[in-house]
């Protein structure tokens, strides 16, 4: 009788490798760094999403226009649909428009929309996308 063990020990070895390389893309996707605690006095901006992440539009927000201004961008990308929000504590509102429907390279369904967010007397366009999760649920990507 011949011994098989030698021969699959640098099979196993590389699927072990392997495979504590490859996670699910969930859980990297939304594991994020935590944010830096501000000091005394600090002003903060409220977390958004979406096309309002990175934008000077997003300082003007409060927590509760940007949760409402996210929900209003995955509800359009969803419905395919035009979505206003509106927050009368803030006098803050928005409109979200989906522009365009495409299939990403991932075989995803991604949503392009415009929101306008209507904020201290001014109008600004921005431009985002969604893309549809297999879950179901939509993500803004941008």
């Amino acid at each position: 009788m011949f011994n098989l063990r030698p021969a699959f020990l640098p099979v196993l070895a590389l699927a072990a490798v392997v495979s504590a390389c490859a996670g699910p893309p969930s859980l990297i996707e939304r594991s994020a760094p935590a944010a830096p605690v501000p000091g005394p006095g600090a002003a903060t901006a409220p977390t958004v999403s979406g096309a309002l992440a990175g934008h000077e539009a997003a300082r003007r927000l409060s927590d509760g226009d940007g949760d409402r201004a996210a929900r209003a961008e995955r509800r359009a990308a969803a419905e395919n649909a035009r979505v206003e929000w509106s927050n009368p504590a803030t006098g803050r509102r928005g409109l979200v428009e989906p522009v365009r429907t495409y299939e990403n390279s991932s075989g995803q369904l991604c949503r392009e929309y415009t929101h306008t967010l209507y904020a201290d007397g001014r109008a600004e366009t921005l431009k985002g996308t969604a893309c549809r999760e297999p879950s179901g649920g939509w993500r803004l990507v941008t």
